[in-house]
């Protein structure tokens, strides 16, 4: 049990469950939120672009994009990792888990990766109150640090969006949290279920009226333990969040917060198995020991005011991470990594609406500038198959004593000029607008070797990613819009730092200034329509081109070593589409949803990329990528019934997914995993201040691998050459598991 040095588990079940007379309830009770998450597409409304609210940054381009409420967060089962399993629900959102614990998920969009695993590319932003939260070491993000508990809306952007910043490839995620409320409240909650899962968070709320305005401030306090699924497995996670706000009395006028987030995690990691151990005992821990253990401090100052007919946006932050990582090994000593990654910046921004022949547009423009400190310090552990040090360590068994301290610049701006349209419009529905954006970026990563002076180096990265976007927006709900964009991502400090394919990473071994690696760049081109026949059926269709030169590919040459390099020509291609029908009938409700995606993730080049295959062929235009299924869908069936002080729900959903190859057959001439469908059901009662929930994950207890690599297994009989064997390595999925949750509000 990891204990916290801030607040512990049972002092939070104790704060959830204090009595509060009912009179007071009766007075704070807010109204009963039955809302839905929406999944439409977005009008060309400019609105600034991350700084501003989830639910209006979405709208602020012609694009596909899903729009997410509080109360969807709230329907997820809880979890170490809640904002990653909403997410899977959308259209096209696959996942997979390679380090075998629900705390770090891997989820694919568009075949493209967001992912809390160093050494997997990553192809989505996502941001947090405005500010990027992918780590600036290799640009992963930690799904287990986001307050979901107080998380009050998200859009997920999808296609490349310059604007953005780099590495908004596939999209962004945006993330809003919630500010205090009037009347004053507190809400509490556990959970308990299988694997020796329980949680408890509590959170209060509050704005009061002064001369200087509404001053409010939300606190919240979060801890889950569970043991898990698999053999020394252990996820614990511990947080405190607040939210500090003034805001004006005018609706329109000045508004600022402070963001304060402390969190501190202990994840076990059991990864993969060899088949055979797969099929006999699934809750085998290979390598036992593996684990991740994050402390993060994140604080952010953000605020809006009216500047005239315009309004300025702003924020400034500093966010460090502190990690620490157990990597297990068989025979080779295993290594301990202390990273620790400190990044600080800034964003502004103008929003200003202007008439062009009494039209209305509005004009952004807006700059970035941030700066990021990485620490590197790696050292190995002997074991009993490798008792020394690898020979490039010192005798104390250090290894990499590294330092990266990378400047980020953008500057970007955004038009709508509108075509048709007159006085009495708005710019969020002008029959036909023309959408052009454009950003301009600047990297400087320099790497010096506090132990070798010799693999010191620096690179420079600069780009502009234009965008343009023509939106209509008809009679009857009929929506639509076509756009060609361009996007960029400068290679992570890590990706440069492991580059050579003669000199494989043992990840995070081997770091230095190795060959140089390109930029990835994608041109994108997309259209897509929706249509709304009846105010009850919704209907959406997208299809998208995506190509990219210079994607950065982690090959892997064994199970624990690989290198980063370019692949000249890559492809994504795509199709989704899905309708919503709700119909209400008296005090019930009845929804019903079914989406389909085609992502087609291919290589377009010939290139040899290494594997722990023997004799693995090279890979050749047509082959698909690994771990991105071509056929991902979808379908659930709802009901509300809401009375006079109650609220029952409940929903039913399959989500299906097709064959995928495995990591490290990029020729795709081995023996993919299957595809598989898992059901989930989520029930529950609200009445008067109290709810209760009962949420099932594989509701039918399917067995399927969610991941699978090629690797020698060292506990295996040696083949006919005295060397361990190249077996498939799979993780098992999580069994069917139950969570109960009581809640209440105050």
């Amino acid at each position: 049990m990891l204990d916290s040095p801030r607040f512990s588990f049972h002092a939070l079940v104790f704060a959830c469950s204090c009595a509060v007379p009912a009179t007071a309830f009766a007075r704070q009770t807010p109204p009963l939120d039955t809302t839905r998450h929406v999944q439409r597409l977005a009008p060309q409304r400019i609105t600034g672009t991350r700084l501003a609210p989830s639910d209006s940054a979405a709208l602020s381009l012609a694009a596909r994009a899903n729009m997410l409420s509080a109360a969807d967060v709230r329907s997820v089962s809880p979890g170490p990792a809640t904002t990653a399993q909403l997410l899977t629900r959308l259209n096209g959102v696959s996942v997979f888990d390679d380090q075998g614990t629900r705390a770090q998920p891997t989820l694919d969009l568009r075949g493209w990766t967001l992912s809390p695993v160093v050494g997997v590319p990553q192809g989505v932003s996502v941001f947090l109150d405005g500010v990027r939260i992918n780590e600036a070491d290799a640009q992963q993000v930690n799904f287990d640090l986001i307050p979901s508990d107080a998380i009050s809306g998200a859009s997920v952007v999808r296609g490349p969006m310059a604007l953005y910043g780099k590495n908004s490839l596939a999209g962004a995620v945006l993330l809003s949290t919630r500010r205090g409320e009037t009347p004053s409240r507190v809400e509490g909650g556990v959970s308990t279920g299988q694997f020796g899962y329980r949680e408890a968070h509590a959170l209060a709320s509050g704005a009061t009226e002064t001369s200087l305005g509404t001053l409010d401030a939300l606190v919240l306090a979060r801890a889950s333990d569970e043991s898990g699924f698999r053999r020394a497995s252990a996820a614990n996670t511990r947080m405190l969040f607040a939210n500090l706000g003034r805001r004006s009395r005018d609706p329109n006028g000045a508004d600022v917060a402070l963001s304060m987030e402390y969190a501190h995690d202990r994840v076990y990691q059991p990864g993969s198995l060899p088949e055979t151990l797969f099929d006999s005992d699934p809750r085998a821990n290979y390598t036992a020991g593996d684990f991740f253990a994050p402390d993060l401090l994140h604080v952010a100052l953000r605020g809006s005011t009216p500047l005239g007919a315009a309004t300025f946006r702003g924020n400034a932050f500093v966010r460090r991470t502190a990690t620490e990582q157990f990597n297990a090994n068989v025979d080779a000593p295993s290594s301990r990594a202390q990273v620790d990654v400190m990044s600080a910046g800034s964003t502004v921004e103008l929003d200003v609406p202007y008439r062009l022949a009494s039209r209305p547009g509005s004009l952004t423009l807006g700059a970035e500038l941030s700066h990021d400190r990485v620490r590197y310090g790696v050292s190995a552990e002997p074991t009993v198959d490798a008792p020394a040090a690898p020979p490039d360590c010192d005798p104390s068994g250090l290894c990499e004593n590294a330092r990266v301290n990378a400047d980020n610049a953008g500057v970007f701006g955004q038009i709508v000029v509108p075509l048709i349209g007159s006085a009495d419009h708005e710019v969020s529905n002008l029959p036909l607008a023309l959408d052009l954006a454009a950003r301009a970026d600047y990297v400087r990563v320099p790497l010096r070797d506090l132990r070798d002076a010799s693999n010191d180096g620096t690179s420079t990265f600069r780009r502009v990613s234009p965008r343009a976007a023509l939106a209509f927006h008809g009679m009857r709900d009929v929506s639509a819009y076509v756009a060609v964009g361009t996007a960029f991502r400068a290679p992570a400090p890590l990706e440069l730092a492991c580059a050579d394919e003669a000199s494989p990473c043992v990840l995070p071994f081997s770091l230095g200034d190795d060959p140089p690696l390109a930029p990835v760049t994608v041109v994108n081109f997309e259209a897509g329509g929706d249509w709304t026949p009846w105010p009850w059926l919704a209907a959406n269709l997208s299809v998208y081109d995506s190509n990219i030169r210079n994607e950065i590919v982690f090959a892997a040459s064994s199970r624990t070593a690989g290198f980063f390099r370019n692949v000249p020509r890559t492809r994504r291609r795509g199709l989704e589409v899905g309708a919503r029908a709700e119909r209400r009938r008296g005090a019930g409700t009845l929804r019903v949803y079914a989406q389909y995606a085609y992502v087609s993730a291919r290589y377009r080049s010939t290139v040899q990329l290494a594997s722990a295959l023997p004799n693995e062929p090279l890979v050749t235009p047509g082959d698909r990528m690994p771990l991105s299924p071509a056929h991902r869908a979808s379908i659930g069936v709802g009901t509300t019934v809401v009375t006079r002080s109650s609220v029952f729900d409940g929903d039913l959903r399959v989500r299906s997914v097709s064959t995928q190859f495995l990591r490290g057959d990029e020729a795709n001439v081995h023996r993919p995993l299957p595809g598989y469908a898992v059901t989930s059901s989520h029930l529950s009662a609200r009445v008067a201040r109290y709810t209760i929930a009962l949420d099932v994950d594989n509701l039918f207890g399917e067995r399927f691998a969610t991941f699978g690599t090629f690797a020698s297994d060292p506990l295996a009989s040696p083949g006919p050459s005295g060397e361990p064997p190249v077996v498939r390595f799979l993780t098992p999925a999580y069994p069917r598991s139950l969570t109960f949750s009581v809640s209440a509000i105050w």
